[in-house]
């Protein structure tokens, strides 16, 4: 089953539905074996949780046991970021290390699977992730924006962050800037 998002949201059959912004131009697909659909959970800052919640099956063998996700729960859904990171027109996820309560919220790790259609492309880890989706051509908080899919977190009285992929050096690059209430 194809999943893509072009236009001003998400294209998916039946029950995965999400608002994600992409130029007009631009046919993002999903052949990964993952579902997603925008993460409703209220918890106060609208950006402290994930902008997603992904579900399903890895097809390629990616272990994510070692940020506390097992198959099983990936079948059930956990928080995840969906985005095109390296701008190759195929969607990526970032999975996030389960945090050690659930009174505490930072993520110390995420997990980001790079896919060329259904096979994993390549497998890169950052640390204190930013934790939402920053879509292509978006001004985020530093006022800067990427010529593809980044990630972002407002400081709501901390920095405000953002982390970009460079594809062709494999890293990923932060940036960080006072939030508007510090």
């Amino acid at each position: 089953m194809k999943h893509f998002y072009a236009g001003i949201g998400l294209v998916v059959p039946f029950l995965f539905s999400a608002s994600l912004s992409v130029s007009s131009e631009k046919t993002v697909m999903n052949k990964s074996g993952i579902s997603f659909r925008a993460n409703k959970y209220q918890g106060g800052a609208e950006d402290y949780y994930p902008s997603h919640i992904c579900q399903g099956a890895l097809k390629a063998k990616v272990s994510l046991a070692d940020i506390g996700i097992s198959d099983e729960k990936l079948m059930i859904g956990v928080e995840c970021v969906a985005g095109d990171f390296d701008r190759n027109r195929y969607l990526d996820f970032v999975f996030f290390k389960t945090p050690v309560s659930k009174s505490i919220l930072d993520y110390s790790m995420a997990k980001i699977v790079f896919f060329e259609g259904a096979k994993v492309k390549t497998v890169s880890d950052l640390k204190n992730p930013p934790r939402n989706l920053l879509p292509e051509k978006k001004r985020g908080p530093c006022n800067e924006s990427f010529k593809q899919d980044a990630l972002v977190q407002y400081g709501n009285g901390d920095a405000n962050r953002t982390a970009v992929f460079i594809a062709n050096q494999g890293i990923w690059k932060e940036n960080r800037c006072a939030s508007e209430s510090n």
